[in-house]
């Protein structure tokens, strides 16, 4: 039953702008694999199959990867070894994070060959990690917006916001593909899904197209 609504909107009006913000334009790179520190260009619409509306920009778009330089910090290579004997970082960056009272965080965003990890944009401690073996699912609109939930059933589930969804969710899906032996991971698009934000309440996001961007609603659902 929805009990309640929050407009998290990707228009103007919106309280969750669908623009890029200053850390979604940060151009620094550096990928610890190849250790060439250099970006390459990609294309949305190849990387979502078509299911996905692209931006104007979007054509033209390039793979930054660890953007935050966390290979290179001391703290989360320490981190890392608590997991693994041979970790790599993948993709790096700022991103929003929709809290469960609907309120907006900074997070870093971290993917790695074996997780996604959500640490501490000030002092890199983790606050979370999604082990490849508990995620299930992405659910994205099939809309040009920037909103992406990852999906973990035996936990909870994230709803975060970032310009660079394209390059994260193409870096998770191979990576993840690599951790489990070939299993692809599905991405869904719809633009109207729920996502669970602990054991007992889900809530419900909807997507709709308006004048100069994309609003979306978020509805709130305790279970039975």
């Amino acid at each position: 039953m929805a009990e309640a609504s929050s407009d998290v909107s990707g228009s103007a009006s919106g309280s969750v702008t669908d623009r890029h913000s200053d850390a979604e334009k940060r151009s620094v790179g550096s990928r610890r694999s190849g250790g060439t520190g250099s970006s390459f260009p990609f294309d949305e619409y190849d990387v979502f199959d078509g299911h996905k509306q692209r931006r104007r920009s979007s054509t033209s778009k390039e793979y930054i990867g660890d953007s935050m330089k966390c290979a290179e910090n001391p703290f989360v290579e320490k981190l890392l070894e608590k997991y693994s004997d041979d970790p790599e970082v993948l993709f790096s960056d700022v991103v929003t994070k929709i809290n469960r009272r609907n309120k907006m965080q900074k997070r870093v965003l971290m993917v790695t060959n074996q997780a996604v990890y959500n640490l501490d944009p000030v002092n890199f401690r983790q606050k979370r990690r999604i082990g490849y073996d508990k995620l299930a699912y992405i659910s994205m609109s099939k809309f040009s917006d920037n909103f992406f939930v990852l999906h973990a059933p035996s936990e909870y589930d994230y709803l975060l916001v970032s310009a660079r969804k394209a390059e994260i969710v193409d870096v998770i899906k191979k990576a993840y593909k690599k951790f489990k032996g070939a299993m692809e991971l599905k991405v869904i698009y719809n633009n109207s899904f729920d996502y669970k934000i602990d054991n007992e309440t889900q809530r419900e996001i909807h997507f709709t197209k308006v004048d100069g961007g994309v609003s979306t609603q978020i509805f709130t659902k305790t279970k039975r």
